[in-house]
């Protein structure tokens, strides 16, 4: 048999499919192995160019393939797609997948290392946590509504009532029957259940935080935190990977799509974001950016509030009339040099909320913070909020 130089290797829990090519390109090996054979065969194979789906268990199969000395690239699978040969089966993918390894311009998946895996984890897990949890209160919430009972949104209202009524007795609230107050009951353990889990996986969490360097000063930029952190971690393997800060952007889906056609005179048309990529971190920048957006916005009303009622100028007065130095003037400088947001984004986030309202601004805050997450990440350097440069055009 020639030597193998790429090998195609289709992925399951139990059959494994090769697919080997020579230099040449040409087929010399397709075979079918199952799970204990496939890792006899990984060892007693020389040194090659392997390629796989990025699918489940490519991560653990791409470390064990490197282990053995071949060099490992993962695919993602709607790029594999294209290369397949008329029906699909198992070999048609192994072989589409040696082929398409080899077509230039290819971007490969990074894998990713055990400690990122944990990471990434304990996050989904306490992703799949807190959608059973949401799942329980809009049952019960639904549930009780039938009964004349009415809860307020969120999970705050939701918690006091629910303890309320298990702590409470069958009279204390009219129109409820003994079933129901049974499964009231359930719930509440139930949610204090996965409440608990909850917390527990958070804990986790924010310990591996703050042993990560990286973790730390991702957390520094406004609207990260450690949730949004660790699952950035987790996922980016290799920032050098990207080009530049809007292809991680793009990479997430954070970046506009458009539909052109007719030729390369006519404009793009510009669409929403692409929604590409992985969506818990494109979740997670863009639920830290409506924190940021919506204190933002309070700061404004604030701001309009009092000057409505003059304070701003009386302020003012004050602050000018005051003879020496102030005893904590130094504190207060203390303060202002860990001040975040400055006056240039306060401005760009003030007219983005004004112009385009709420949810566009905190898609273009997730958007730029993406950006300044991947450059933290290449360049090692901590956030420099005041070195930060804000456009007087909004790029949405």
């Amino acid at each position: 048999m020639e030597r193998i130089s790429i090998l195609g290797i289709d992925l399951a829990k139990s059959s494994f499919v090769v697919c080997g090519l020579d230099k040449a390109g040409k087929q010399v090996l397709r075979r079918e192995f199952s799970r204990l054979k496939f890792a006899e065969f990984i060892d007693n194979t020389d040194p090659c160019d392997v390629f796989m789906e990025a699918c489940g268990s490519a991560h653990f199969w791409g470390r064990k393939l490197r282990e053995a000395g071949h060099c490992v690239s993962l695919i993602a699978a709607q790029k594999v797609v294209g290369f397949r040969k008329c029906n699909k089966n198992d070999r048609n993918d192994a072989h589409a997948i040696a082929v398409a390894g080899q077509c230039p311009g290819m971007e490969f998946v990074p894998i990713k290392a055990l400690e990122q895996q944990d990471v990434q984890s304990l996050v989904r897990i306490r992703a799949r946590l807190i959608h059973r949890q949401t799942s329980l209160v809009n049952e019960m919430r639904g549930l009780l509504a039938e009964y004349g009972m009415t809860i307020g949104e969120g999970i705050t209202p939701f918690r006091s009532k629910m303890s309320e009524m298990a702590n409470g007795s069958i009279s204390d609230f009219p129109g409820i029957t003994p079933t129901i107050f049974q499964c009231v009951v359930s719930a509440n353990e139930e949610l204090l259940d996965i409440i608990n889990r909850v917390e527990k996986h958070e804990a986790l969490i924010h310990e591996l935080t703050k042993k990560d360097d990286r973790c730390r000063r991702i957390q520094e930029v406004p609207g990260v935190g450690p949730l949004t952190a660790a699952t950035v971690i987790a996922s980016v393997t290799n920032p050098n990977a990207y080009r530049n800060g809007r292809q991680f952007a793009a990479s997430i889906g954070l970046t506009p799509r458009h539909v052109q056609t007719g030729g390369k005179d006519s404009k793009p048309v510009q669409l929403g974001i692409s929604k590409h990529g992985d969506p818990v971190i494109r979740s997670m920048l863009v639920q830290g950016a409506m924190t940021v957006a919506k204190a933002c916005k309070m700061r404004m009303e604030k701001a309009a509030k009092e000057e409505s009622l003059g304070k701003i100028a009386k302020n003012q007065t004050s602050m000018c009339t005051s003879r020496g130095q102030h005893p904590c003037s130094e504190r207060a400088k203390k303060k202002a040099k860990k001040k975040i947001i400055t006056p240039g984004r306060e401005a760009w986030m003030r007219r983005m909320i004004s112009e385009k309202g709420m949810q566009k601004t905190a898609v273009a805050i997730a958007n730029r913070n993406a950006r300044i997450i991947l450059s933290l990440l290449k360049s090692g350097d901590h956030y420099q909020p005041l070195g930060q440069q804000w456009p007087s055009e909004a790029v949405c």
